[in-house]
């Protein structure tokens, strides 16, 4: 279920960042960030809060850390962009 939830969230952020509405309401914008960049940093953040939160979350960790090995292999990172996260 809190898996489900996440990967509709990262689905709703890139649609966000990529959406027509945006683009008219802001001429000239471009998003140049690619959608396993925005699912990287969102897999990123959830990982990092839960930890922190440990109990119950055993299932979801690990299912984030498998996600985030599968971004780590694709071309489509750039590396520079998202090689770390401060929250």
């Amino acid at each position: 279920m809190i898996n489900k939830t996440i990967a509709k969230l990262v689905d709703l952020a890139y649609l966000l960042l990529v959406s027509k509405a945006r683009k008219l309401n802001y001429p000239g914008y471009q998003c140049d960030v690619k959608k396993p960049e925005v699912a990287w940093l969102a897999f990123t953040a959830f990982q990092k809060v839960l930890r922190a939160k440990q109990s119950g979350y055993g299932d979801v960790l690990a299912w984030l850390e498998m996600e985030i090995g599968k971004l780590a292999l694709t071309k489509e990172i750039r590396k520079g962009r998202v090689s770390s996260l401060h929250l």
